[in-house]
């Protein structure tokens, strides 16, 4: 699902009542979803992806729901796409 993803990050939100981030950016290539995992352009971290917010959608830009460990990783003005096949992270066996 992930293989051919060029997101790039716009905003953070780091809610304190949320479980999770939401991340909004710009999707300029592929598709992205609940268990998708993307890989930061520049440094190689993983970042997984819970699942799309309920308003996600705006033409090109979309809210990513991302596991709340990974915050540190995704950073604004960063380049995230998707990680190579094998490497797509499961939600159910987390």
């Amino acid at each position: 699902m992930t293989g051919n993803v060029d997101f790039m990050v716009t905003w953070v939100w780091n809610l304190p009542g949320r479980d999770a981030l939401l991340v909004t950016g710009h999707l300029v290539a592929g598709s992205v979803g609940a268990g998708s995992v993307l890989v930061d352009a520049d440094s190689g971290a993983r970042i997984r992806v819970l699942g799309l917010d309920s308003h996600a959608c705006r033409g090109e830009e979309y809210t990513l729901v991302v596991d709340r460990s990974d915050a540190d990783k995704v950073l604004v003005g960063r380049r995230l796409v998707g990680a190579p096949a094998g490497q797509d992270f499961n939600c159910d066996s987390a």
